[in-house]
């Protein structure tokens, strides 16, 4: 009878199932808000480390065109100029000539903030827009290559930010570059064929007579003859335009 009433009395302190299932809502609401707020820090410290990661490169950009300033960046470039990417981190060049310098970085991770570095500025997100005009269609020439970027200076400081607010604006400085590189393909393959008529083109030629090619651009000689010299560009950017240049002009088309 006493060991009845002992278990009777144990069983009364214990929690009913509502009680139960109050705590484990509270504990879930929890849980739910520490992952959140974990989130967001760890992506505020994998766009840190973009950040950051984007101003070496555009700081060895600027050694580079002070000892160089006719050459065209590339990654190798950088490298040798003692730009390492962290790890995760992906830094791209979108024009590596000094007039329309723009460096790209981000951090490999779903929803991370893409930064820009230009002659303007570092991006930072929420940043007014840089204006971005349409790729020139015309038959204009290459960029200049006098001077330097008129933002920073030699010694690395930081450039003043600004940013570019959508891939968009990105999309249209690709499709700057990528027009640009073309022409200066056409061009070059047009005074080749000049000085060496009855021949056709290749881009190993192209790259033998000093054309220097956009490594993020995909240049293909459709024709390589005089007659009916054409090309196609496209950057490898998502979203992109695809360039064509023949002898009647320059055509487009979104891939």
């Amino acid at each position: 009878m006493l060991k009845f009433k002992l278990i009777k009395n144990l069983r009364g302190k214990g929690f009913t199932l509502i009680e139960i299932l109050y705590v484990l809502s509270i504990i879930s609401i929890l849980a739910a808000i520490a992952i959140f707020n974990y989130s967001g820090y760890k992506k505020k410290a994998s766009d840190t480390v973009a950040q950051e990661d984007l101003r070496q490169a555009y700081s060895s950009a600027v050694n580079y065109f002070t000892d160089n300033p006719s050459g065209i960046l590339t990654l190798a470039e950088l490298k040798n100029y003692g730009f390492s990417a962290s790890p995760n981190v992906k830094v791209m060049i979108i024009n590596g000539r000094l007039s329309n310098l723009l460096l790209i970085s981000s951090y490999n991770v779903p929803g991370s903030q893409i930064y820009v570095a230009s002659r303007q500025g570092i991006s930072q997100p929420g940043a007014s827009s840089l204006s971005s005009g349409e790729p020139n269609q015309g038959s204009g020439g290459g960029s200049s290559t006098s001077g330097g970027p008129q933002d920073s200076n030699p010694s690395g400081n930081t450039p003043q930010q600004q940013g570019l607010t959508t891939n968009q604006d990105i999309v249209k400085f690709c499709n700057q570059a990528t027009l640009m590189d073309l022409q200066e393909a056409y061009r070059a393959a047009q005074a080749y064929l000049g000085q060496n008529p009855g021949q056709a083109v290749t881009k190993d030629i192209l790259l033998s007579i000093g054309y220097v090619a956009n490594e993020n651009v995909s240049l293909v000689i459709l024709n390589g003859t005089s007659s009916n010299l054409s090309m196609s560009a496209i950057f490898n950017f998502p979203g992109t335009a695809d360039y064509r240049i023949d002898p009647s002009g320059i055509s487009s088309s979104t891939r």
